[in-house]
């Protein structure tokens, strides 16, 4: 995926190992509903500092808090200020000058900019662009897309979105990035915001500006307007074939906005859940069941492992049988190397490397981990194997 920025969040974070028992459910068959998933919204006024969808007095009360720096609001109102909530004059700074706006704002609210953020997979583009950009005119649309390869069916139908009567009293912020999944990722929906300020540290960015075309200088007298993009992910036990995806995230703003940024629009990608997915299947000893595992691996921050565990009928059903968490990453992706099929004793059994096993008592299985637990006879922690999860019929 090209990216601008990424910054990863890792939810793996459970430092212990526990065991959990599986439970019959009901069949649960693929839902792919999203996968296909054209067009996405969201829309904020802009003024609405308190964010309860509306512009009102209490608006005003907020701003004039914050403003003082009163102790109810310093610290929860500093988020809101980097997402623009409080810069109503859109001129990078949060101050008495955006509280004459917001005065204006709340005596006619009519008169607001709503700012829409939306998302969608193109259907014909087969490229990127490495950066955002403001979009001022239906001429400059039709040649961004263009540039990344949409065909004109498509072209128009966003004509027919941002025309000539749009532009006379806004922009709009196109992003796009190249997206893969497939391979036991389920694609959810990214969404997108709109940011402003100076974000990043410029000292230490120069290389980085330089390299995407942006004039170091222009960028120390600017407003650095971004793209603020979250995406997620979860492990499917469905492996879907790998598909090149080439997602457009667009902003509307303001006219006044390309002058403050000397036109410099820079592209987050914040993606909540974005760990190495493996996937796995075990099969019973007479073939008729399948034990299915994905892995979700995060090399970024810990190590930690996220495993999931499911079985799968021969209809494309599957049941969902729980998730287990390796916090010490001692052993890495056990699931993840090569097993030796053996026995113990009348069972069948895989072998991880003398870290995991996995044994099949019939139909049923018993997941097992190499893992430290107290001895209490000799005051010890020792190396012994522990249940992660067991299913009885």
């Amino acid at each position: 995926m090209k990216k601008i920025v990424s910054i990863f969040i890792s939810l793996l974070t459970l430092i212990s190992i526990y065991p959990i028992s599986a439970k019959a459910q009901e069949k649960i068959y693929p839902d792919t509903s999203d996968d296909l998933m054209l067009h996405n919204s969201s829309t904020r006024i802009i003024g609405d500092v308190n964010s309860d969808d509306e512009l009102n007095v209490s608006d005003l009360v907020t701003m004039v808090l914050y403003l003082h720096g009163s102790r109810e609001y310093k610290d929860t109102m500093v988020y809101a200020d980097e997402l623009n909530y409080l810069d109503i004059n859109l001129d990078g700074n949060a101050d008495i000058f955006d509280l004459v706006e917001l005065r204006k704002a709340v005596i006619a609210p009519e008169t607001a900019f709503k700012q829409v953020s939306s998302v969608d997979i193109l259907a014909t583009a087969d490229r990127a662009e490495i950066k955002s950009a403001f979009i001022s005119s239906p001429g400059e649309l039709t040649a961004y897309l263009e540039n990344i390869g949409t065909d004109d069916e498509e072209i128009q139908k966003y004509l027919g979105i941002y025309d000539g009567d749009f532009f006379k009293k806004s922009d709009v912020i196109l992003g796009t990035l190249e997206q893969e999944y497939g391979e036991g990722i389920h694609f959810m929906a990214p969404v997108c915001d709109y940011l402003q300020g100076k974000f990043l540290d410029i000292a230490e960015s120069e290389m980085f500006f330089e390299y995407y075309g942006f004039d170091p200088e222009s960028v120390r007298k600017s407003a650095i307007y971004c793209l603020y993009t979250r995406q997620e992910y979860k492990s499917h036990p469905m492996v879907y074939k790998k598909k090149k995806n080439i997602i457009l995230f667009q902003v509307t703003v303001p006219k006044t906005v390309r002058e403050t940024s000397n036109g410099i629009c820079v592209l987050f990608d914040f993606e909540l859940f974005t760990p190495d997915y493996y996937a796995h299947q075990y099969d019973s000893p007479d073939g008729k069941h399948k034990l299915y595992i994905t892995v979700a691996e995060d090399h970024f921050m810990d190590d930690t492992c996220q495993y999931t565990f499911y079985e799968i009928e021969n209809d494309g059903s599957y049941t969902y049988l729980g998730e287990y968490y390796d916090g010490y990453a001692y052993y890495g992706d056990v699931f993840n190397r090569e097993y030796i099929k053996t026995n113990e004793g009348q069972y069948t059994a895989y072998v991880f490397d003398d870290a995991c096993k996995i044994i099949w008592k019939g139909n049923d299985f018993d997941i097992q981990i190499k893992t430290y637990v107290f001895n209490e006879k000799i005051n010890e922690w020792v190396l012994d194997w522990e249940s992660i999860l067991t299913r009885n019929n």
